[in-house]
């Protein structure tokens, strides 16, 4: 997608959650990957850091100091919604349970907000979390 397309569907300024290396896996590098294209088309953007696990070991585990990161993050999303005044968000999704239930209230704050929002979303765990409801 050039440029210009993403202009006309009204992204001028795009605000992203994601997580960018380290650790160095999966979406981590796509989500770097992105940053770069973005800064190369010259498309304004703002990060939010989604560091909720620190390490590769700590995913999918829990661990108290976690819950002060999430909470953490909940608030500089919504206080950098209110000040960068995006045009669009990207929200690179979970696919682990904990995570998708963390997502839904990055959402619902988007959502409150009134600004168009995308998912990204890889890996793996879709199938796991359909079957189990």
């Amino acid at each position: 997608m050039t440029s210009s397309g993403l202009h006309d569907r009204g992204a001028d300024r795009l605000l992203i959650l994601a997580q960018t290396p380290p650790p160095w896996h999966g979406s981590n590098v796509m989500a770097d990957t992105i940053l770069q294209a973005l800064r190369d088309l010259g498309i304004e953007h703002e990060i939010v850091q989604k560091k909720i696990s620190l390490t590769t070991e700590e995913v999918e585990r829990f661990r108290l100091s976690k819950v002060g990161r999430i909470v953490s993050l909940l608030f500089t999303f919504r206080r950098r919604l209110r000040s960068f005044r995006p045009d669009r968000v990207l929200i690179f999704n979970s696919t682990k349970k904990a995570g998708v239930l963390l997502d839904t209230s990055f959402l619902r704050i988007v959502k409150a907000h009134g600004i168009p929002v995308s998912l990204y979303v890889h890996g793996v765990g879709h199938d796991e979390n359909q079957r189990s409801g």
